[in-house]
């Protein structure tokens, strides 16, 4: 079979471009890293690359979500932590209010003190978040939720709503608890109903105020500090679930970024090869095309 000058000119020439086109393709692919540009090159790795990449973005969004509600969590035991601490000075007062050789004006002395601490613990329950929200106010995030009235009552002006967070596919976690479960239901035994703290600070403000001693109103001091060291725990508790499920989250990010990888990156030592390959193939080509084609008829009529 006879091959035609024209023939083997056009086929030469079509062999050199291709090697050309894999070469750059080659370049590209080692240049950025990735093996997959365009869908047609592997349809099947193509779409689990999108598969993946789907995958990371959810679990980077579940990861925010989970930073976000730790930072709120933290803000809310801290502040728990803090209302803890002042409310141990208040039974303490009230212990040494309680002391039947204490005068009048001591105990007067020892109401205003405590009056003093109700109001750094409206403060405190009051506390903003990282964004400037309330962290006890439910939904409600702006302003103060708590208010002193002029008779000295305090007036809870969050809503009942627990905020919650995803965190995984249809896990929610709280963000915080709201203020009137926190600080405006307290158990006190012998008591039929619950009251709030600050209410019970009240009572024991106004008996030291009056000369008592106060001695009936400690236990409703006690199941304040035990009902504010509960809500403490459960806010441990949120973070210690948060911790576990982060670990979970970078580990499953961990595998898809492998899984990715290895569907979308270049191997480039494979690659680095393969073009050394295709370069020598393209040289090769060149320098026989040139040699064949200063064959020609007028060489053989030297």
């Amino acid at each position: 079979m006879q091959v035609s000058t024209n023939q083997f000119f056009r086929s030469q020439n079509e062999n050199m471009v291709d090697l050309q086109t894999k070469i750059a393709n080659l370049q590209s692919k080692i240049s950025t890293g990735k093996q997959l540009e365009i869908p047609s090159e592997n349809p099947v790795a193509f779409s689990d690359a999108a598969r993946y990449k789907h995958e990371l973005s959810r679990l980077e969004q579940f990861g925010r979500n989970i930073e976000n509600v730790t930072q709120r969590l933290n803000a809310e035991e801290a502040t728990l932590a803090q209302f803890a601490n002042v409310l141990t000075r208040v039974y303490e007062l009230s212990i040494q209010g309680a002391n039947d050789t204490l005068s009048v004006d001591n105990r007067k002395s020892l109401a205003l003190e405590i009056d003093l601490l109700r109001d750094e613990l409206i403060g405190v329950a009051n506390t903003k978040d990282n964004l400037g929200g309330a962290v006890f106010g439910g939904y409600r995030t702006e302003g103060n939720v708590f208010l002193k009235k002029d008779d000295g009552s305090v007036e809870y002006l969050g809503d009942t709503n627990i905020p919650e967070v995803e965190i995984a596919d249809g896990i929610y976690c709280p963000s915080s608890n709201n203020g009137q479960a926190t600080f405006m239901q307290v158990s006190v035994p012998g008591r039929n109903n619950v009251t709030s703290v600050f209410e019970l600070l009240s009572e024991t403000i106004n008996e030291l105020r009056a000369g008592r001693s106060g001695k009936t109103q400690l236990g409703g001091i006690v199941a304040s500090l035990e009902h504010v060291v509960d809500a403490r725990v459960v806010s441990g508790t949120r973070l210690g679930a948060l911790s576990t499920q982060k670990e979970i989250i970078d580990t499953n990010k961990n595998s898809s970024e492998i899984m990715l990888s290895s569907v979308q990156d270049t191997d480039i030592q494979r690659a680095i090869m393969e073009l050394k390959q295709k370069m020598l193939s393209l040289e090769a080509s060149q320098a026989s095309f040139v040699k064949i084609a200063e064959l020609s008829i007028f060489n053989y009529l030297r």
